[in-house]
């Protein structure tokens, strides 16, 4: 297992908090599109530049804040505690991962939030040199944090490529009983980690849906296309862009070939011990899965399985795979949306996140009865119906029993302007009085004029 020893080992030795660790001048500084157009494609040496650069800016503007080592968490520590840092990103370690957290500055404890999972990195394998570029994961999806109230999380989800270690993109690997653990079973570790975050949370006050949104693009869409396959019932939405070029299926055949992790199911009896069948709660989840029609030169394949040959049997191209996948998921009755962006090749755009963001904002914001309550926040918050604007038939609305104060879920606890004993007579009595004295005057004027 790698461990991230001399960064880390520096930060510790200057006694920066690195727990609470504060990113804000880090996000001040525009490397979001230094990182998603340019960096990717830099060479290894360019990229140990502006990683060099990133550190000092990071450990130099934060001496004069240093704290004691006695103060300080350690990196390998994780400790439930009430007292949650808003509007920075934070640097913890569990599970033997390391992972960023940012909770939105605007958010209020009486306000539902959700968890989005976000876990795009870019190809580095040095852990140390990954840590620190998914920190820049964060900065892209803050503004649109503080807007919704989401509390992101990117776990830094490690790989070796010589030995086909790829637990980011879940591969064959990731279950083998003989792979280091370091690289084994990582959406059990994400859970653990998350799990222990939201409890956290939730002994701080804050309400958390037990449900996330998943995103990413590239090998995150990978993360997002197959964390989302083997555990949907933790899932609330996902959006999964490029993928790789191909799509994980909940299926264990297509057409005669049978389909082993990772591009279908029919393996993982013997990879995990249970065989898969959550198809019906995947078929629950809403899925947005988009690629550029240039997105040709990223395709994602194994010397072990599957190859390049393999994933043909979906399409020719990345894009015409996603298509043709997410065509016979919707037939087969799958939540899926399909987006081909004319001209584009591997980048996610500005144009790409901001309809992501827009998916997440149509799944979270449903009201099924028009109350101008969110059915989650009936669920989590207010324990309300859904599918009921009165969920105690008391002739107010559950928003607006909730507004004044009183309890939508007692019918004897109403605003007393609502309650339907009193007022709504008297108010049916006021209009047909109004309707008698006008149909005598019509009259008189009739017969006046005869």
């Amino acid at each position: 297992m790698r461990k991230a020893n001399s960064y880390f080992t520096l930060l510790l030795k200057s006694k920066i908090s690195v727990s609470n660790f504060n990113l804000k001048r880090f996000l001040s500084l525009d490397f979001e599109s230094l990182y998603y157009y340019n960096l990717r494609g830099l060479s290894m040496v360019r990229e140990k530049i502006v990683l060099f650069i990133v550190i000092f800016t990071l450990i130099i503007p934060m001496g004069a804040s240093c704290i004691e080592s006695n103060q300080r968490v350690s990196i390998n520590e994780f400790i439930i505690t009430d007292n949650i840092p808003k509007g920075e990103a934070v640097l913890r370690s569990n599970e033997g991962y390391n992972w960023w957290s940012y909770v939105p500055e605007s958010l209020q404890k009486q306000n539902l939030s959700y968890i989005l999972l976000e876990e795009s990195h870019a190809q580095i394998e040095d852990y140390e040199d990954l840590t620190i570029d998914a920190a820049l994961n964060i900065n892209k999806y803050i503004p649109v944090a503080e807007a919704k109230q989401y509390i992101l999380v990117t776990v830094v989800i490690p790989r070796d490529f010589d030995e086909d270690y790829y637990p980011q993109g879940i591969n064959y690997n990731s279950f083998r009983s003989s792979t280091p653990d370091f690289y084994y079973r990582p959406d059990l570790k994400v859970n653990n980690i998350l799990s222990e975050f939201v409890a956290n949370l939730t002994a701080a006050g804050y309400t958390v849906s037990d449900k996330m949104l998943v995103a990413g693009f590239s090998a995150g869409g990978m993360w997002a296309n197959r964390y989302t396959l083997l555990h949907p019932e933790r899932v609330k939405a996902a959006a999964m862009g490029q993928a790789g070029g191909w799509l994980a299926m909940p299926i264990t055949e297509f057409n005669g070939t049978a389909l082993n992790w990772p591009m279908g199911v029919n393996d993982l009896n013997s990879l995990t011990g249970t065989a898969y069948t959550k198809q019906e709660v995947l078929k629950e989840v809403p899925q947005y899965v988009f690629i550029g029609d240039q997105d040709t030169a990223s395709t994602y394949y194994s010397i072990l399985y599957p190859n390049l040959e393999e994933i043909k049997i979906w399409g020719m191209t990345d894009s015409n795979r996603l298509e043709n996948q997410s065509n016979y998921l919707i037939d087969a009755g799958y939540n899926v949306n399909f987006k081909l962006y004319p001209g584009i090749a591997h980048s996610y755009t500005a144009e790409m996140l901001n309809d992501v963001k827009a998916f997440f904002d149509s799944i979270t914001t449903i009201d099924s009865d028009g109350d101008g309550l969110t059915n989650d926040e009936e669920l989590y918050l207010y324990e309300t119906n859904p599918d009921n604007p009165d969920t105690d038939g008391d002739g107010c609305s559950d928003y607006d029993e909730i507004n004044l104060g009183t309890d939508p879920n007692n019918p004897e606890d109403y605003p007393e302007t609502s309650n339907p004993s009193s007022e709504t007579p008297g108010f049916t009595f006021l209009i047909a009085t109004v309707v008698l004295i006008s149909a005598s005057k019509f009259t008189i004027f009739f017969r006046n004029k005869r």
